[in-house]
């Protein structure tokens, strides 16, 4: 009996749940389905849910594929689905998995020749182009901003595009482009965001995130700074590198068990989950001084520490090793001034979000908060349910020259820490990392490279889920015992990333910034698909150079849909990232989007701060 995309002529020669879908609804040689998607989802290892009509009102379970192979040959096409693929006729795909306009998440999703612009919803695959002769039989050479030419599919009406694209009018021809009034709701049957979830097809905003640390699941919506939340009380987030709905909340009460009600950099609140960060070791961490004494009563910890004259930058750490939420709220200075974190420096609140547990907060972030750094006793508050919650701090005192790096191996194909030094294609990659930070007046000194092997390699070679990426990192160690080896990076190379929640995710930073000097947690260091390290080395060096950015203290120049800037002067803003092409900031290091052209550009307030973070020494 026919499994998914089977051939049928009845539901008879289908197995038990599917039904047959005939050729007189438009399925040559008849094809075993579940329709509706089950809201469990499909049955079967290899099936995916489709909608079959642009206003993704009816859904079918069909095959999964790569390529047109991997279907029937008696008129099945292997189609684009918004992120996935799957076997239908081709009379019904809208556009060809892989093809000119077709959804991707990576260069590597998108036939050989077109690269994937990833700014677009669900990513976009084109290539460069002089006019529309270069763009096939249905495509049309379209400028994109700033004289830059790409190809996009063609069309002559809205039932020719995918979800989330109508058919446009540019420069004179029809393409399919985003329409800016799609409607978030991708499955009107299912959960709203927030709501529990073990498939994308059960959510609204077709997007399930399935995690351990997000237990139960989490229905959200992805690109929602394009097309918005799929329900009212839902506030869109930028991640770094996508932007995902949570659900709004004024307490903990109003969350899910296993969610705390967390502040964001705006000021309102959503349910978030609360990331596995292992704290430091509460007596300490090698040369590290950490400190366990704060005073306060309730959910409120006071903290003093001093800061030495001639120092020209600072972090502060405070953690909770019982693993409550930390969020700081204020700093007194020497002088008596009095800080508010919400008000005055909402960008570094991130990390409450981000790390929830152990939350960096690095002075100073621009040259305009320069003034921060003083000689002298500060006051620190923040708040945690835990008493017995301990700080640290580390100084920089000049600005600094050197980045040490310590480079963990997780399976990377063809490279480990023996062969390194004389592997062309990780030494390109490290080359391009360099010459981007020479742009800023730093130098990679000490260059380590260790091999993480056995039951860690196999688990974490392919990281499937956020929490993965957190216990990842907290497997890496002390490089030595001086506070010299102590500052350093660390820096995992994995196999690939397959987080259905963050398509085409290159590399990530745990934090902005990320937390300093110490090891052996979830908050000390980056995580990066090694992909494209023999196919584009330079790409992935410039990757991270951009990660190892956020690391250090920098934010983007301009946040997805424009709706934050860094807190730079100097860093130019663009209104529409996702057009990049016409933006000013397209060239610098810290624009949210990859995209073809050079990106290494380095600003001196951009230099400023990462001159200041302890740790470049």
């Amino acid at each position: 009996m026919g499994a998914t995309g089977g051939f049928c002529t009845t539901t008879d020669d289908c197995q038990e749940p599917l039904t047959c879908l005939t050729e007189t609804e438009g399925f040559p040689g008849g094809y075993c389905s579940a329709q509706p998607c089950p809201q469990v989802g499909c049955p079967g290892s290899f099936a995916t849910c489709a909608f079959l009509d642009p206003a993704h009102t009816v859904s079918a379970c069909v095959e999964s594929c790569n390529t047109d192979m991997d279907c029937r040959t008696d008129g099945y096409i292997c189609a684009d689905l918004d992120g996935a693929s799957g076997c239908l006729p081709g009379s019904m795909a809208t556009t060809g998995a892989g093809s000119i306009g077709a959804s991707c998440a990576a260069d590597g999703d998108c036939d050989a020749g077109l690269t994937c612009m990833t700014n677009f919803v669900f990513g976009y695959c084109s290539k460069a182009c002089v006019s529309d002769g270069d763009c096939g039989s249905d495509g049309a050479c379209i400028d994109q901003g700033g004289g830059t030419m790409r190809c996009m599919d063609g069309c002559t009406n809205n039932s020719q595009c995918r979800f989330s694209y109508s058919c446009t009018v540019r420069d004179g021809s029809g393409v399919c482009d985003v329409d800016a009034t799609t409607d978030a709701v991708r499955n009107p049957s299912g959960q709203p965001d927030g709501q529990p979830c073990v498939n994308d097809i059960n959510c609204q905003g077709g997007t399930c995130i399935v995690a351990d640390d997000f237990p139960g699941g989490y229905c959200t919506t992805m690109d929602c700074d394009i097309v918005g939340c799929s329900t009212a009380n839902s506030t869109c987030v930028n991640l770094q590198r996508d932007s995902l709905c949570f659900v709004n909340c004024n307490d903990a009460s109003d969350c899910r068990d296993g969610y705390r009600c967390t502040t964001l950099e705006s000021g309102g609140k959503v349910c978030y989950s609360l990331p596995p960060i292992q704290a430091p070791d509460a007596v300490g961490s090698g040369s590290i001084n950490i400190v366990c004494d704060s005073t306060g009563s309730g959910n409120t910890r006071t903290v003093r520490f001093n800061i030495g004259s001639g120092t020209d930058g600072f972090v502060v750490v405070p953690f909770s090793p019982a693993q409550s939420e930390v969020a700081p709220t204020r700093m007194t200075l020497p002088d008596g001034q009095v800080f508010d974190f919400e008000r005055d420096y909402s960008f570094q609140t991130i990390n409450s979000l981000l790390l929830g547990t152990i939350v960096p907060m690095f002075f100073p972030a621009s040259p305009s908060f320069a003034y921060l750094v003083q000689p002298g006793q500060y006051v620190f508050e923040y708040e945690t349910d835990d008493a017995s919650s301990c700080y640290y701090v580390l100084e920089q005192s000049d600005p600094g020259t050197t980045l040490d790096v310590n480079f963990y191996l997780v399976g990377v194909p063809g490279v480990t820490s023996a062969t390194a030094d004389t592997d062309a294609s990780f030494q390109a990659m490290l080359s391009e990392f360099r010459s981007i930070y020479s742009n800023a007046g730093i130098s990679i000194g000490t260059v380590r490279t260790i091999d993480i092997t056995g039951a860690d390699r196999d688990r974490y070679a392919v990281i499937r889920d956020f929490g993965e990426i957190y216990r990842l990192l907290a497997l890496s160690t002390a490089p030595g015992s001086t506070l010299d080896e102590a500052l350093s990076v660390n820096v995992f190379l994995i196999q690939e990333f397959n987080i259905s929640e963050l398509p085409g995710l290159l590399g990530l930073s745990a934090g902005i910034p990320g937390v300093p000097g110490v090891h052996g947690n979830g908050g000390a260091g980056l995580v990066f698909t090694s992909a494209d390290l023999q196919g584009a080395p330079d790409q992935l060096g410039q990757t991270m150079g951009h990660e190892v950015g956020h690391f250090l203290g920098l934010r983007h120049t301009s946040e997805r849909g424009g709706s934050e800037y860094d807190p730079l002067d100097d860093t130019p803003r663009c209104s529409n990232p996702e057009d990049p092409y016409g933006c000013p900031d397209v060239g610098n290091l810290m624009f949210p989007f990859a995209v073809d052209t050079d990106q290494s550009s380095v600003t001196a307030n951009q230099r400023f701060v990462l001159q200041r973070n302890p740790l470049v020494k």
